[in-house]
């Protein structure tokens, strides 16, 4: 409650509070968040009509009938408690259920043998029931009588029964139900511990209460005999009720059977507690719920809810088919304290004394108690109304963020696209320019003011140089143009697309167009970047005109080369071939003089076309002319045997060993022959020209990664350490000068260098001055 109330205090504020935080511009919010608040409220209706509409109940197949029955003369509030327990439990329990309820009565009294007051109305309900529920004695008494009657065939489940009276039917195969077993014991000792200073215990009874609840309730007085003056009344007449007033301080009643009229008939427990509580300004307790407003200062009544519960497990039995006479009776011994709120305060009963879950009645009722539905109902109201008011603010605030956002962003558009130096364009779905910015301007020198609003083949025609067929043009463009407005594709669309523009100020300009559609709901607009791009023409000419004369120098660089070789080549081989004559005629003169002579010409022209070869080899390796045939090779049998034929000679003129080692089988690899031929021949010549003694051993072999390998290795002069880095540069000896001891260009180890990379393998060194040099060609893998 206290939580309750307090959030009812701080809401108001809080709203408040967000409210003043989120409110500027207060009329033009106003105004937006009536007009949500319509569409809002308008939304809500149509869904609930729709629903409401579209909810329809569903017709079962086999429903089941219940009819709840009570006395109509009953006024006792349990009653009332036990039916509404029963159609909620039995409704959430049972499906396709049918409840009904009524209320019977005699044409005279529960005692007398006539029949019921609207016979025709009870007989239907009969015949449409399915189980009978009785919720008090006095409906349990008449059911039973009129049975044969009316409810011949339908079951009984009774409820409010009590095991003080003998009131259950004679015949058990037709009823069964639940029974409250008073426990007298537990009722005193809850009273004596409320009343703690009692002296007297007044016990009123009558000759309807079974013998076995009075031999219970003798047994009960018993263990409190020493302690307690208990005294026992039967039949007790209203007119006897004065001697009960004696001593009437430390003295409580319990009023178990009711009091005996004028005419000799029970009164019933409403009346009986009245006229106590009139006479006699002592505590009262009864088992009656209805005499609680009657004078009563506190009930004891059975659990309803335990009674509900099983009485509803009951009905479930029994209409899934078990047979009623299998269903047993169920006892049922909780019950609850009930207490008038004025006789505690009356009798000054200090609430701590009252047993625990005791239910205090009658309690005068605070605004709360009596307008809480209203209040709540009001407060959520409010509430959603409050917090719809503060949704439609803060979308209406978001909706003006984004607006505001949209502008800023337009404008940032507007300023790029009209400072942006490239040609933008905008074309609606009619094929209209409706954007024409600047740059555009610039490009095409046509002002804003006259394009917008045209149609863009018209403003086409003006730009094609005069130079082109523009009929024909502009035809095929409106086309196009028309149908890519209408479907968003064309050939042209997403890619640059190089144009003429003629300018009327600069003349013809080159540039690129790039169109591309942008969908609309009508269909598609066009965009269109344009850039210029005279210069870049321009000067891509100027590089296609130097690569052109760059092409024809190279040419004319190859034809002089080759030109050059021949030349060369022609005098050379016949001074050659004139000078082998010659020495062939004069060698029969036997001068070893003029035989040296001719030697000499033919190693020194011999030179002459090596060195000839390896200039023009060199530069068709550099200018990357020289196109490789490769193809699979076997090195000893295609390569390394033939070149070794060749310096046998040599070997033998210089009195060097010349040795062939093989260590695998397997010396196949890839490449191209002439190349690999030139490096081993480079590398043997070099090793033969180095060394004056010792031996030249060339090593065929595998790595550890298996790679083919050939070593060169020769006892000769050996290789500086300073020099190895410049080896394979070209036209570098170690020894430079006219005074070198060695002949050469410098060239061949270059070019074998350059031949090995065209054949995926590469050369190493291992040198050492004075002690000899080993060359390792390694083919890689």
């Amino acid at each position: 409650m206290l939580n309750k109330l307090l959030i009812l205090k701080l809401l108001p504020k809080i709203l408040i509070f967000v409210l003043i935080l989120k409110f500027c511009d207060f009329w033009e919010l106003l105004i937006k968040v009536m007009k949500e608040l319509f569409r809002f409220f308008n939304l809500i209706f149509i869904c609930w009509f729709c629903v409401s509409n579209s909810v329809l109940p569903q017709k079962t197949a086999n429903p089941k009938t219940i009819l709840i029955v009570d006395y109509k003369l009953s006024q006792d509030e349990n009653n009332e408690i036990l039916i509404n327990g029963l159609k909620f439990n039995l409704g959430k329990s049972i499906p396709d259920l049918t409840i009904k309820e009524i209320s019977i009565s005699d044409s005279t009294s529960p005692e007398s043998n006539s029949g019921f007051e609207n016979e025709k109305n009870i007989r239907a309900l009969a015949n449409n029931s399915d189980l009978i529920i009785t919720v008090d004695e006095t409906a349990l008494r008449i059911i039973s009588r009129e049975r044969e009657k009316y409810f011949l065939k339908v079951p009984i489940i009774y409820l409010g029964i009590t095991s003080f009276y003998d009131l259950l039917p004679e015949e058990k195969n037709f009823s069964t139900g639940v029974i409250h077993n008073i426990n007298f014991k537990r009722i005193l000792d809850k009273i004596i511990a409320v009343h703690r200073s009692v002296k007297t215990v007044e016990i009123i009874l009558d000759d309807r209460i079974n013998s076995n609840a009075i031999t219970s309730i003798k047994n009960a007085i018993k263990s409190y005999s020493s302690a307690l003056k208990i005294n026992l009344y039967y039949k007790l007449s209203t007119n006897e009720t004065g001697k009960l007033a004696k001593d009437k301080n430390d003295k409580v009643i319990i009023l178990l059977g009711n009091l005996v009229g004028d005419d000799n008939q029970y009164l019933s427990e409403e009346n009986s507690t009245l006229i106590l509580e009139r006479k006699l300004d002592i505590p009262i307790y009864t088992t009656k719920l209805s005499t609680i407003t009657c004078g009563a200062t506190g009930c004891f009544v059975p659990n309803n809810f335990s009674q509900v519960a099983d009485a509803s497990r009951m009905a479930a039995q029994i209409l899934n088919g078990v047979p009623i006479s299998q269903v047993p009776v169920k006892h049922n011994n909780n019950f609850r304290s009930i207490y008038d709120y004025y006789m505690l305060s009356r009798y000054n009963i200090d609430y701590e004394l009252l047993p625990v879950g005791t239910v205090v009645m009658n309690k005068p009722k605070t605004f709360y108690d009596e307008y809480g539905e209203y209040v709540w109902i009001v407060t959520i109201a409010f509430l959603v109304l409050s917090l719809t008011i503060v949704f439609l603010i803060l979308n209406i605030k978001r909706r003006m963020l984004i607006q505001r956002q949209l502008t800023l962003s337009e404008k940032k558009f507007r300023g790029f696209f009209e400072q942006s130096t490239d040609g933008i364009a905008l074309i609606n779905e009619q094929g209209t320019i409706i954007e024409w910015n600047k740059g555009l301007e610039n490009i095409t020198g046509l002002k804003k003011e006259y394009v917008v609003n045209k149609k863009q083949w018209e403003i086409q025609y003006e730009l094609l140089p005069d130079f082109l067929k523009k009929e024909t043009i502009i035809e095929n463009y409106k086309k196009e143009l028309t149908d890519f407005l209408k479907t968003g594709q064309g050939d042209w669309i997403n890619t640059l697309n190089d144009v003429l523009i003629q300018n009327k100020h600069k003349g013809v300009i080159y540039a690129q167009q790039l169109i591309f559609p942008i969908k609309t709901e009508k269909g598609f607009m066009a965009g269109s970047i344009m850039r210029d791009v005279t210069h870049q023409k321009l000067a891509e000419q100027e590089l296609i005109a130097a690569k052109e004369e760059a092409e024809r120098s190279d040419r004319i660089k190859s034809e002089f080369l080759a030109q050059m070789s021949h030349e060369i080549r022609t005098p050379i081989n016949a001074i050659l071939s004139f000078a082998s004559l010659l020495n062939d005629q004069l060698s029969e003169n036997g001068d070893p003089e003029i035989q040296e002579y001719f030697n000499t010409i033919d190693s020194g022209a011999r030179r002459l076309i090596r060195t000839i070869d390896l200039i023009l080899n060199m530069a068709e390796v550099k200018a990357g002319n020289y196109a490789i045939t490769t193809k699979t090779i076997d090195l000893e049998k295609d390569i390394l045997s033939k070149i070794m034929k060749d310096f046998y000679s040599t070997a033998l003129q210089k009195d060097i060993r010349l040795n062939f080692i093989r260590k695998t089988e397997d010396c196949f690899i890839q490449g191209d022959n002439y190349t690999i031929v030139q490096i081993f021949n480079a590398l043997i010549d070099n090793a033969f020209k180095y060394t004056e003694k010792g031996s030249v051993e060339i090593i065929l072999y595998r790595d550890d990664i298996q790679q083919v390998c050939v070593e060169v290795k020769d006892t000769g002069i050996g290789i500086s350490q300073d020099y190895l880095p410049k080896l394979f540069s070209a036209f570098s000896q170690e020894q430079t000068g006219y005074s070198r001891k060695y002949d050469g260009t410098g060239l061949g180890l270059a070019l074998a260098k350059n031949y090995a990379g065209l054949n995926n393998a590469d050369i190493q060194v291992i040198s050492e001055k004075g002690v000899g040099s080993s060359f390792i060609v390694i083919f890689k893998n």
